[in-house]
This record gives structure tokens, sequence and C-alpha cells, in this order.
């Protein structure tokens, strides 16, 4: 099943397509990136998919329901980029009003204190909102999108105005809910944190769909390796070019192109034949930025 499908889902402005023809599925139980430059039309698929702007063709459905259906946001929880909380509410107060927009006064009066808990807030549970950090209110953000206990989470930029311990406690909460089987989509432009949380991504460019699949697919070079081992002796020499060997601190790594799996065993039997001590051999990866960043230029 699919927590997100769309069909050719489109949306003009005038004569400016905001967003092009766009077909795209996205799994339960995953964390999936949307990427992209500004006026990629990030913000607006979201905004389709969630019902707050009207496609100009196609369709879109969450959990096999027309998004065109309230009973579609039945099942989601929403943290936007730019929120506006009411800064004379407490936490706890802010959480009950919104609660109660989607769920029952005794069923949010349940589980306000499990994500005041969950995002860490529950001693600032009595604090009103307008003496909160900035990132103390990204925190109770992310408990609103939370409370209704959502099988599928949007969320903007999660981790904006946190620093580094906050941001990896967050990160450990999308963790855990995917292991309880949420499907998250995730927007955010600290596309390190894309790599590491995230299970496939969608690059957005000018309303168009560029790119999509597994993280892994992106980051990884086609063929090319490290190995780590005790120096190579100078007088060791390999006939093919794109074997590099750098030596330091007592040991040399090599570099090389393997356009083959017999390529790369015959270096390490060359490497052998000499008795030099392999440590590790390993898949080099390019970083998901450096990728996003060469797909865009493109």
């Amino acid at each position: 099943m699919f927590a997100i499908r769309t069909q050719d889902l489109c949306k003009s402005y005038k004569n400016v397509d905001a967003l092009k023809p766009l077909s795209l599925d996205v799994r339960t139980g995953e964390i999936f990136g949307l990427l992209g430059p500004n006026g990629a039309g990030k913000t607006t698929l979201v905004k389709l998919l969630l019902g707050m702007v009207k496609p100009t063709s196609g369709s879109a459905y969450l959990f096999d329901v027309d998004v065109k259906s309230a009973v579609a946001r039945k099942f989601v929880g929403y943290l936007p980029e730019h929120h506006r909380f009411p800064p004379y509410l407490t936490a706890t107060q802010f959480l009950q009003v919104y609660g109660e927009m989607s769920a029952s006064s005794s069923v949010v009066k349940q589980r306000i204190p499990e994500v005041l808990d969950l995002v860490d807030m529950g001693n600032w549970k009595d604090m009103k909102i307008g003496k909160c950090s900035k990132g103390m209110q990204q925190r109770l953000g992310l408990a609103q999108a939370l409370l209704s206990n959502p099988d599928l989470i949007f969320l903007d930029e999660p981790t904006d105005g946190l620093d580094p311990v906050g941001r990896k406690e967050i990160r450990d909460v999308l963790i855990r809910l995917k292991g309880e089987g949420k499907t998250i989509f995730l927007n955010s432009h600290l596309l390190s944190e894309i790599e590491s949380l995230c299970d496939r991504v969608a690059i957005l460019n000018k309303g168009e769909l560029v790119r999509e699949g597994l993280v892994s697919e992106f980051t990884r070079l086609k063929h090319r390796f490290l190995i780590s081992c005790s120096i190579v002796p100078p007088h060791l020499r390999f006939e093919d070019p794109t074997v590099q060997v750098k030596t330091e601190n007592n040991e040399s790594t090599i570099s090389f192109t393997a356009r083959s799996p017999e390529f790369l065993n015959m270096v390490i039997d060359v490497l052998r034949r000499n008795d030099v001590l392999i440590f590790s051999v390993e898949s080099l990866k390019q970083s998901l930025e450096d990728y996003f960043v060469k797909v865009i230029s493109e």
C-alpha cells in the first residue's frame, strides 16, 4: 500500500507552471525526502497533498483516499516551516486547542504528556510559548504534528532552530516513529540530514521531477573503491593509471575504478603477493549534497 500516490498532478498559476505533471509514489513505513532549490515546487506539492490548494489537473491520494476528501487528512500530521503559534498560550494549552480541532478532548488530554515527553518538552509544559526559544517552539510544533497519532507525517524543516544535539534528538524521534510503521514526508535544506534519515528522495527543479530513487543509489560512486592497507612497497606498480596509491602515517590507501569484479580482485591479489596487509575495502561514496548540486547544475 502507498501512503502517497500522485498521477500527473499539476498546478498552474496563470502562465506559470508551479508543478508540472508529477507521478510519484511514497510507500508506507518509509522516510521520504523532498529536495529542490527555492521555487522548485516543493511547497506547492505539499499544499496539494494536504488539500490547501486545488490541482489544475491530475490526482493525488493519501492511503488510497482522494486528497479532495477531508477524510484523507484524518491520517495526517503536519509541521509547516513558518509556523506562528499563539504566544500567550502555554505549551499544554496550545496542544489542547490544536488537538481538539481533530480529536475529542479526552483523547487529546491523554496524548499531550506523551508527545511533550517525546520531544523533550515535558519540563516546560506550563511555559508560555512567547517565552520559549525558537528551538523549543520547533519541538512544540513537532509535538502538535504528532498529537493525533497520525500514520503520515509531513515535516517542513523540522530541525530549524535546533542546535546539533537537538537535531540529533529529533532524528532519533523520527527513526523511532518509522520503527512504529509511520510514514514521514520530509522537506529540509539540510541535505546531510536527508541523507542520514531518508530511504528514498525525489528532486524537483522548476516544477519538474528530475530524479527519484534510493539515497544509496545517489551517493554511491559507481565502480570506485578504496583499499586501506599497510605501507605499499615503493617498487610496487600497477599498470592501470586509475590505481592511485597514497601513503601517510604508516598506512597506505589505494583508490581506483574497478570496471569488473575481476579487476578489483586483481588489485587485491597483487597486494597479497607482495605481503601487503589489507585493513579494509570499501565502495566510495559522494555526499547527497554533491549529487544534488550536480543534478541541479545539469
